[in-house]
């Protein structure tokens, strides 16, 4: 397979904002969130800004079967009904904190972000026609239709910590996917990469081989898989996002198992030996 351009050991660029998505599957542990926070710790100390977009799934879904709450899903989007939306308010808030402090307790400069009013501009999600004909209205779930950056320029830390909440016009909150925010947001800035760390390895041509990874993808490669149907199911989201972000300018994108050791300065150094890169 004829892969991207991006040579072996390309890092990105010094002054070019790095936009990190951590999926709420890499903070299970705390072994998980040390791992991933000394490397953010790493590269403040290297000079680069990086604005942390996080999930929180497992978090959310904990806290709402201690509130008596059953999750229900549609099409992998969180049904957000209003205790839901206040549960994963409240959820997410507490991840944020917990985020900023573990950074802060590595000496990084950090600073939390969660629901800032004015950074994603949203409109209530359409509802969903299912494949048995029914429609499901998915509640207080958001659909990004601008973000302001603006929020994020007032702080002079090296790392932000973003929450995926935002607003609509008239002030009401929605729930966000995290992977849609991470993209619109890397999108905004210009960032030199956008980083998807999750429990997944990165592509996989054969998902229960692990040694399928591809390490290294274009865009017509990567619309090939697409194709074929060997990217399916929940990578699906992240490489049709991984797409949008690069027709927009990110440099690239680059998707690793946030629970291994280094992932993340693995594939912004683009070494090759974890995750997966995608580059124009």
């Amino acid at each position: 397979m004829t892969t991207g351009e991006l040579e072996v050991g390309t890092t990105v660029a010094t002054d070019a904002p790095i936009v990190v998505k951590l999926g709420g599957s890499a903070l299970k542990t705390s072994a998980s969130l040390d791992k991933i926070i000394s490397q953010i710790a790493a590269l403040a100390l290297e000079g680069k800004q990086v604005i942390l977009v996080h999930g929180g799934g497992p978090h959310i879904s904990k806290a709402m079967e201690a509130h008596n709450l059953k999750p229900c899903f549609v099409n992998g989007l969180r049904v957000t009904d209003d205790a839901t939306l206040m549960t994963v308010y409240s959820a997410l808030g507490a991840l944020n904190a917990e985020i900023v402090e573990a950074l802060r307790a590595n000496g990084v400069d950090a600073a939390g972000m969660h629901a800032a009013p004015d950074l994603f501009e949203c409109v209530k999600a359409p509802c969903m026609t299912l494949a048995n004909g029914n429609v499901a209205d998915l509640g207080w779930v958001g659909k990004i239709v601008g973000v302001n950056p603006g929020p994020l320029r007032p702080f002079n830390s090296r790392v932000v910590v973003v929450s995926p909440i935002g607003w609509d016009n008239y002030r009401n909150r929605f729930n966000l996917n995290a992977d849609h925010a991470a993209m619109a947001l890397a999108v905004a800035l210009g960032a030199g990469a956008l980083v998807f760390l999750s429990d997944v390895a990165g592509v996989l041509t054969d998902t229960s081989d692990p040694s399928s990874r591809v390490p290294l993808l274009n865009e017509s490669n990567a619309k090939d898989l697409i194709e074929s149907g060997i990217v399916c199911g929940g990578m699906l989201p992240k490489v049709d996002s991984s797409l949008r972000a690069l027709k927009a300018g990110v440099g690239r994108v680059c998707m690793a198992d946030g629970r291994q050791d280094s992932a993340l300065l693995e594939v912004l150094s683009n070494t090759g030996r974890v995750g997966t890169t995608i580059c124009a």
